[in-house]
């Protein structure tokens, strides 16, 4: 199970549904391309390119992820 900011030792890890809460610093996210789904936002949630696999995109901080049946990793931005 993730935990609530990132993926455990900034790992991939097989998500079948978790919510990331947002928090104060950017972090990037990866996944392997798959059928699942990926939304980011504050308030309105924008659907990401789940079925291409992304390295290290940047999510901002303040905002929060939702995911989907993907295999995904979420880590601070160094």
């Amino acid at each position: 199970m993730p935990e609530a900011e990132r993926t455990i030792n900034g790992d991939y890890e097989d998500i079948d549904y978790h919510t990331f809460k947002a928090v104060d610093y950017n972090r990037h996210m990866s996944w392997k391309a798959g059928q699942g789904r990926i939304s980011v936002g504050v308030t309105e949630m924008t659907q990401q390119k789940a079925g291409i696999e992304t390295i290290n995109a940047t999510l901002p901080r303040g905002r929060s992820v939702v995911v989907s049946k993907m295999h995904f990793k979420l880590v601070p931005e160094s």
